[in-house]
């Protein structure tokens, strides 16, 4: 099963973002509050980490950018989806890093982490949903 690490500041977007991912897309989520965290639940988790799902703009001492060099370091596989709700323009981004402006529709969200794991659409077994229409996740 895909593991995807979230991170986001914003406790509500953490929790959407984490009901999207487990009911939605089917996978299982790893999550942290801030940077930081993230760096202490990655050293800690012996599984693989599929995706980083990070927010760009947070506190806690460490932006997106700097948590997916810092994470790609050590587990290079792993691919990484930034997410915003502020233009993206002048950010530099690795290759092969993809972006998800906020607000998003969960079944949007599904489609990019497919995109970045270069695998089929994902949907949870028995899932017809990708949620009501027009109505954005995070």
């Amino acid at each position: 099963m895909i593991t995807v690490l979230i991170v986001d500041d914003d406790r509500i977007i953490l929790e959407l973002c984490t009901l999207v991912l487990t009911e939605t897309c089917g996978v299982n989520v790893l999550q942290a509050g801030d940077g930081n965290q993230a760096v202490d639940v990655a050293d800690g988790h012996r599984g693989p980490i599929d995706l980083l799902l990070s927010d760009i703009v947070m506190g806690g001492g460490r932006n997106g950018i700097e948590l997916a060099k810092i994470l790609t370091r050590s587990r290079p596989e792993m691919k990484v989806i930034l997410m915003s709700g502020f233009n993206h323009e002048g950010w530099v981004f690795d290759p092969g890093w993809h972006f998800i402006g906020k607000p998003f529709r969960p079944a949007d969200l599904c489609s990019k982490i497919a995109e970045a794991l270069g695998r089929p659409p994902l949907r949870k077994a028995g899932s017809t949903s990708s949620g009501p229409p027009g109505r954005a996740a995070a």
